[in-house]
């Protein structure tokens, strides 16, 4: 929705407008990219380090390296596997039933207490919500806004969602992140 108000050589909104309707949504998508990556990283680090276990082989640090930064190729970043993952020294396995559980799953949580000061663009946003909705419920009287709206709305990526239901999902974000944790705490 930003990007198109912003490209339309229409004046559909105006600047103010799109910022109180908007407010940091880009700076929240761009940390929940980078947020994502990193866990995604992560998991591709426990993946490989339960397979080598798995397999009955012991440890062999160069072969998981190797097949960690195979892995990793994937990802168009430069950092080494040595940035991405703990000590093979701090690395504890404990097998449950069929499930093994590795004492690296902190490293989960690490994930989320180094990005934590960030989560106060969550603040912001809140804060900025309601006078966005109120925007919004003014804009929409405007006929050539709501015909934008309906037609993004149309658009097969808002997968049938209105552009008020976009609205509430950073909200809704950290409350997850916390029953998230809770969920891994449990598995530890």
């Amino acid at each position: 929705f930003i990007k198109p108000l912003e490209l339309s050589k229409f004046n559909i909104i105006n600047n103010a407008s799109t910022v109180i309707l908007f407010s940091n949504v880009e700076q929240i998508v761009f940390l929940n990219m980078k947020l994502l990556k990193d866990l995604e990283e992560r998991l591709y680090l426990e993946e490989e380090l339960s397979i080598s276990k798995n397999n009955n082989t012991g440890f062999d640090s160069t072969s998981l390296t190797n097949n960690i930064n195979r892995r990793l190729s994937n990802i168009n970043d430069n950092r080494s596997v040595n940035e991405l993952v703990v000590p093979q020294s701090s690395i504890s396995v404990v097998k449950k039933g069929s499930l093994i559980v590795t004492a690296s799953l902190a490293s989960f949580a690490n994930i989320f207490l180094n990005y934590a000061p960030l989560f106060k663009l969550y603040c912001q946003y809140a804060q900025n919500y309601a006078a966005a909705m109120l925007t919004m419920d003014e804009s929409l009287e405007d006929p050539l806004f709501a015909d934008f709206i309906e037609k993004c709305e149309a658009d097969v990526r808002c997968q049938n969602q209105k552009f008020s239901s976009f609205f509430i999902q950073p909200i809704q974000r950290v409350p997850r992140y916390i029953l998230l944790l809770n969920e891994l705490g449990k598995h530890c």
